[in-house]
């Protein structure tokens, strides 16, 4: 994710209206507008690489208004640390090429940003989302979630900032 790219970056557990617009947002009469990952505003069509080792666990195109539309979880395990990353908004054409289980590097080319058509109709951004326990889930993961469902959310979906910023040394 890094390659020198520059974009706006922010939201995890920021608390957005805007999903109370949509039942797609709406569990059990609760508004789920809690936001469970960060978004980064890029152009549609820029690309995203890999940022640690990992090997794809799944990807689906969900093409509800407002969903993720294409989407990819991502598996890392390093020694006895495993946790997945979640690429959500993407172009369509990012899932063509992959196959579960496929192995994939750091640094590799993983797939670009699309647009409002194929995107669940946002604006161009990814979401971008750590996962310690998908519970059962595959190609998909809630991105937002309840009060009530906060402080198991929280838990199971840290803040994943460091994963495109950079410490200073």
């Amino acid at each position: 994710l890094r390659h020198q790219a520059s974009g706006a970056i922010g939201g995890y557990l920021e608390k957005r209206d805007l999903y109370r617009s949509s039942p797609h947002f709406r569990t059990s009469g609760a508004d789920r507008c809690i936001h469970l990952g960060i978004d980064i505003w890029l152009p549609a069509g820029s690309p995203l690489f890999v940022p640690l080792d990992a090997r794809v666990h799944s990807f689906a195109y969900n093409d509800r208004p407002l969903d993720y539309g294409a989407t990819i979880l991502l598996e890392h395990r390093f020694g006895k640390t495993h946790f997945f990353t979640l690429y959500g908004h993407l172009g369509l054409a990012s899932l063509q090429k992959l196959r579960e289980g496929q192995a994939l590097q750091a640094g590799q080319p993983l797939a670009t940003i699309g647009n409002r058509d194929e995107n669940g109709g946002w604006v161009p951004h990814l979401h971008l989302q750590l996962i310690t326990d998908l519970q059962g889930w595959k190609g998909d993961f809630p991105g937002v979630c309840s009060e009530a469902e906060l402080d198991l959310f929280r838990q199971i979906c840290p803040e994943p900032t460091i994963l495109v910023v950079q410490p200073e040394p």
